[in-house]
Parts: C-alpha cells; structure tokens; sequence
C-alpha cells in the first residue's frame, strides 16, 4: 500500500566519501522477474537550426538545438544488465560504462510547504512505497503510477538518466524510483560506485543502504559522489535509486570501477520476444 499522504496534499560538486559493509551470512536471495517489458529508448541528438539572416548581407547563422528522440522497442526486454570488466580499457567513459537500462516508477508529486518540516529531504526520508528498497518491478501500483522500462543513450552526455525528459512533466516537485539487476558470472569486490544527480538521491544495493545525498541543490554531473568498497555478489544484484527533483533539471547517473579503478562495462540484455502488433 502506497504511503503518499502528505505528498498528494498538495552548486557545487561534493565528493561524498562513504563504505559499504560486508553482506551477512544469511542473504536474501535476488531474482529478476521473469516478464518481458516494451522498452522505450531516450537518445539525445543534435539538430541543427537554421537562424535567418536580418539583411541580405548577414550570413544565415546555424543553432545546435539538443533534441530527446523517443522510440518504442518492437520486443520485449528483462531489466537485466551483463555486467564485464573493462580489462585493458584506457578508462575513457561511454554509454557502455554506465548502467542505461531502468525500470522506473513515478512520478510521486510533493508541496514543499506541505511537507513535516518543510524540507525536501522528508521526501528523501519517507517511504514512498512498502518496501522501497526490495522493489523488484512487479508491485502492483495505482494509476497514474505506472512500472515502465526505458534505455537511455546520449552521445553529449553519456550515462544521463534524465528523468525530466521521461516524464515530460513540467512540475519542479516530484520523486521518482528506478531498479536494475545486474548479473555477474563471479563474485566482486573492492569495487568503486561512482553516482552524480541534480537532486537528492538514495542507492540501495541488494537491499543494502549504500549511499544518500541531501546536502542541498547542485546540477547533475558524472562522479559527484563515490562510494568505496562496493560488493556484487555471483548471478543476480539489484539496484534502488529513489531520486528527487528539486527544480527543472532532474537527473542522475550511475557507473562501477573495478579494484583497479577501471570502468566496467554494462551490456542490457537481449530481446526476449516480439511484441504482437494489435489488430
């Protein structure tokens, strides 16, 4: 059952230095669901705009104008990612080395002036759903709430998970989920997570709190945080971020090194099935 009462009532970067403990004895197990979803995929372009000329004599000036093109998968996707040691990689950062695949739910809509303590931060801090960080993509959900499956790709700005261009909605004050599994052939350690968001933001890994941000507004950026001595264990890892819009900029970015502080790499899953047109 949703806990959205109050809600529905109306800089510069910081290094954000933390440790992720050991796993206990007794984990919980982690497994994908096994349903397929349409994925629809967010690439940032470049056009280019044609500026006319005021006389005759002025030559005609061209604009480069950032454009979202948004296009619908024709199959159907697992929100799993591979994921694969860069080996000999020269630690220069693409799409491929951020996890780009999400299943996201929202948007939660908030009145700051309604909030308990009239801070963003309670937004941060309260459950908006049971169980938030054992969110597994399958809960049942209220409209206009819904799960949805996106793939995010930006040549400009890679690994940018910009979820004011997903929910197209003009309203500053809203929170959002996202999950992902990763799936690794071997157990991981001495990993280093690397995060960046225009707002708040908390990081659950296999249920475990690694990492929170609610030190104040700050535009969203690669490497904004990190997080030492980060653990995946062999087969499935689930990822929670619960982010926070704060004003018209709302995104946020996600990425692992390895021991050796080399980027790894995130490869979604391939298709499941064909999606059956509808006569």
């Amino acid at each position: 059952m949703l806990i959205r009462n109050f809600l529905l009532t109306g800089g510069f970067a910081i290094i954000a230095m933390s440790f992720y403990g050991c796993y206990s004895d007794i984990e919980s197990k982690i497994e994908p669901p096994k349903k397929a979803q349409a994925e629809t995929r967010y690439i940032s372009k470049e056009n280019k705009k044609t500026i006319p000329p005021k006389t005759a004599e002025t030559i005609t000036a061209v604009k480069k104008v950032e454009k979202i093109v948004v296009s619908k998968s024709a199959v159907e996707f697992r929100n799993i990612n591979k994921v694969i040691a860069n080996g000999k990689g020269n630690g220069f950062l693409t799409n491929v080395n951020f996890v780009t695949r999400w299943n996201i739910l929202g948007p939660f809509p908030y009145k700051e002036e309604k909030l308990p303590d009239g801070k963003i931060k309670s937004v941060l801090h309260t459950k908006l759903i049971e169980n938030e960080k054992k969110l597994s993509g399958e809960e049942k959900v209220k409209a206009p709430l819904k799960w949805q499956l996106a793939r995010f790709e930006s040549p400009k700005k890679p690994g940018e998970i910009n979820l004011r261009s997903f929910f197209k909605l003009k309203n500053d004050k809203l929170a959002a989920y996202a999950l992902t599994y990763l799936t690794c052939k071997k157990a991981l350690a001495n990993l280093t997570l690397y995060t960046g968001s225009s707002g708040y933001i908390k990081i659950w890994i296999n249920h475990e709190l690694i990492h929170t941000y609610d030190r104040g507004k700050r535009k969203g950026k690669w490497d904004q945080d990190v997080i030492k001595n980060i653990k995946l264990r062999k087969g499935y890892n689930l990822i929670v971020v619960k982010s926070i819009a704060m004003e018209k900029d709302w995104n946020f970015y996600l990425r692992l090194a390895d021991a050796k502080n080399m980027p790894m790499k995130f490869i979604p899953a391939k298709e499941v099935k064909k999606i059956k047109k509808q006569k």
